[in-house]
C-alpha cells in the first residue's frame, strides 16, 4: 500500500518491519525475531519485538493471553493501544486482497523468514481480535476493500478527506 507513503506526517506513527526505508515513522514492529538483524535500528525511532526478544535497541510489546496477535501489523495496533492513542488508523492492511508484501525481495532472500506468497495473511483469530478491537478499542481499518471484514472499514477517500482537515 505504497499510496500512503508520501502522506505528511501530521500523527504520531507506527509501521512493521522495513518501513523505514520508505517513511520515517515514530515506532517500528517486528513480530518475527529472524527478522530483526534485516531491520536497521535508526534512532529517533523506537523499536519493538514480541515478548521475550528485547535486547540490542529493541523493546518489547506485551499483551495479554486473551489475545491473539499474530504478525507485525497486529502488533503494532496492540502497542497504539498500550500507547493509549485516541485514535488508529489502520492503513496498508492488505487482508484479504493479496499475498504478496513490497518487501518480498527482502523476505525471501532468508529461508528463515516468513513467506507470504501463496498463503493468506491472516487466519480466522487475527480476523476476530482485529474486529474486537474495531469493536471495544474505535480501531479503523483504511481500505477500499471490505474483504475480510465483517465491521465496517473507511474508505482511503474518506480518510484522506478527514486526514487533510483533522
Amino acid at each position: 500500500m505504497t499510496q500512503f507513503h508520501q502522506l505528511p506526517k501530521r500523527f504520531t506513527e507506527i509501521g512493521c518491519n522495513f518501513i523505514q526505508r520508505h517513511r520515517a515513522v515514530d515506532h517500528v514492529c517486528c513480530f518475527d525475531h529472524q527478522m530483526k538483524p534485516q531491520v536497521s535500528v535508526t534512532p529517533p525511532a523506537i523499536y519493538y519485538c514480541r515478548n521475550g526478544h528485547r535486547g540490542g535497541g529493541w523493546g518489547e510489546v506485551v499483551w495479554s493471553s486473551h489475545e491473539s496477535v499474530q504478525n507485525s501489523g497486529m502488533m503494532a495496533v496492540r502497542l497504539a493501544i498500550h500507547l493509549r492513542f485516541q485514535r488508529i488508523w489502520v492503513l496498508g492492511c492488505d487482508w484479504g486482497s493479496t499475498t504478496i508484501s513490497i518487501y518480498d525481495d527482502i523476505y525471501h532472500g532468508d529461508k528463515a523468514l516468513p513467506r507470504a506468497p501463496g498463503r493468506r495473511k491472516f487466519t480466522n483469530g487475527a480476523l476476530r481480535q482485529m474486529e474486537e478491537w474495531m469493536t471495544k478499542r474505535g480501531v479503523q481499518i483504511v481500505s477500499d476493500r471490505q474483504e475480510p471484514f465483517r465491521l465496517p472499514v473507511v474508505s482511503v477517500t474518506d480518510f484522506l478527506a478527514h486526514y487533510d482537515t483533522p
